[in-house]
């Protein structure tokens, strides 16, 4: 098989804006703290969602483009969850905030963890990601990586300077993509079940299958992960 350069492939969910920062969830993360031990909501975490909702309103859909729609999404519905709490009586409005501030922080959380799998991201840390994300046996990923338990073990280590290169780099770059998308609808164990389960749209065909020219694959195997979770959102 013909070796080719790093991979170019990109969708909606490699990258963060701006807008969700590490500094807010920090913040959202304190907010929820302040509300776990107070019985009403304190006046800091009012300000925190009324912050948060300025800048929102303020914000460019520019800042967007780059975001998972179904991340984003989720936060707006926490936003609105949260905003409508502070319209409510003071029982439902702890409430009401505490479960919008969460959703907003899983969303923010999300985008950030989502980072990891950027174009300027070096291919190894994307092995390390995978390793942390799916939490199986070495074994198990270097078959998913169609490679060898040797070789994901060099990947992994800091002190080895080897690294994904042509198939293997398009590989490694597809396959983190997809788990993107399916690791927040599935669990590791369904993930690799997706992967190794043939598809109806691929005419008997797992995408593990496809995953043996990933270059020519990669548009399908996005698009039927991305759909896998817009099925589960709906």
């Amino acid at each position: 098989m013909t070796q080719r350069p790093a991979p170019p492939v990109r969708d909606d969910a490699s990258s963060g804006a701006g807008y969700f920062s590490s500094e807010l969830l920090d913040s959202l993360e304190r907010a929820n703290q302040e509300l776990a031990v107070n019985a009403e909501a304190p006046d800091s975490v009012r300000k925190v969602v009324l912050a948060i909702a300025e800048r929102w309103a303020a914000s460019s859909d520019v800042e967007f483009d780059e975001i998972d729609p179904y991340v984003s999404n989720s936060f707006q519905r926490g936003l609105t969850t949260s905003l409508l709490g502070l319209r409510l009586a003071e029982r439902r409005e702890r409430r009401l905030l505490r479960l919008g501030i969460e959703q907003m922080r899983q969303a923010v959380r999300d985008v950030l963890e989502g980072q990891a799998i950027r174009d300027e991201v070096p291919l190894k840390e994307r092995v390390r990601w995978l390793a942390n994300v799916l939490h199986v046996p070495q074994a198990d990923l270097a078959e998913l990586l169609g490679t060898n338990q040797r070789q994901v073990q060099r990947w992994l280590s800091a002190s080895d300077p080897a690294a994904p290169k042509g198939d293997d780099a398009w590989r490694v770059d597809l396959v983190t993509r997809v788990v993107n998308h399916l690791r927040h609808v599935l669990t590791p164990q369904g993930v690799f079940y997706w992967f190794e389960s043939p598809h109806p749209d691929l005419k008997g065909e797992s995408p593990a299958d496809l995953l043996v020219d990933p270059s020519e694959h990669a548009a399908v195997l996005i698009r039927l992960a991305s759909g896998a979770r817009s099925h589960s959102a709906s």
